[in-house]
């Protein structure tokens, strides 16, 4: 069984508290969502740099 280090409801308390913070969470991603989701993780960065 493989280790939960991030909670989603931790992530998304924390996003709760920072300014303009937002979190998004890609299914069946391990540390390499950058890569397993880059279309989806590109979209979503630059959609947050631009607000």
């Amino acid at each position: 069984m493989s280790e939960q280090r991030g909670r989603p409801a931790n992530a998304a308390a924390l996003a709760g508290l920072l300014p303009a913070a937002s979190v998004t969470m890609y299914l069946d991603a391990g540390h390499g969502a950058v890569f397993q989701h880059h279309s989806a993780f590109v979209a979503a960065a630059r959609d947050f740099l631009r607000r």
